[in-house]
């Protein structure tokens, strides 16, 4: 017989179909990461209070005041309350107007916000805002439950 030799495929084909099996083969699932932080028993709910106004336009000297409740805690929060005292800022400090909201529950980094209008007169006004006043909701922190700010009518 002439002296050609065929090669056998079978090991060549051995190697494209174990290539071919790798690659079909899906990859192992992704370990579990870290995901959303999970209340534990001690989380408790934060309410932070932040206080906004435009400046007094004059003529008028109309300001709006924005309150917004935020929960900066690590667990919701129950429906509560949020009161706002606009006071003369010098002696004797008499409350001019009380504005009072109730504001839903909040889940953690959930806010609610509120505006309200106000004419102001001439002179230097504090306005006050407090969530929880009456310090019914357990929290992480009760500090920073009241905002300040002071507004002048010109």
């Amino acid at each position: 017989m002439g002296g050609r030799r065929i090669a056998r495929p079978t090991t060549a084909l051995l190697v494209l179909t174990a290539a071919a099996a790798l690659a079909a083969t899906p990859p192992p699932a992704a370990a579990p990461g870290p995901g959303p932080k999970a209340p534990t028993q001690d989380a408790l709910p934060d309410l932070a209070v932040l206080i906004q106004s435009t400046t007094p336009n004059w003529p008028r000297n109309e300001v709006i005041i924005t309150v917004t409740v935020r929960n900066v805690g690590e667990a919701a929060s129950p429906k509560t309350g949020c009161q706002v005292f606009l006071r003369s800022a010098h002696p004797p400090r008499q409350t001019v107007k009380t504005v009072k909201k109730d504001v839903r529950a909040l889940e953690p980094n959930d806010h609610y916000a509120f505006s309200f209008n106000i004419r102001l007169a001439l002179g230097t006004y504090e306005v006050e805002a407090v969530a929880d006043r009456a310090g019914k909701i357990a929290e992480r922190d009760k500090v920073n439950n009241a905002a300040r700010l002071t507004l002048t009518g010109r």
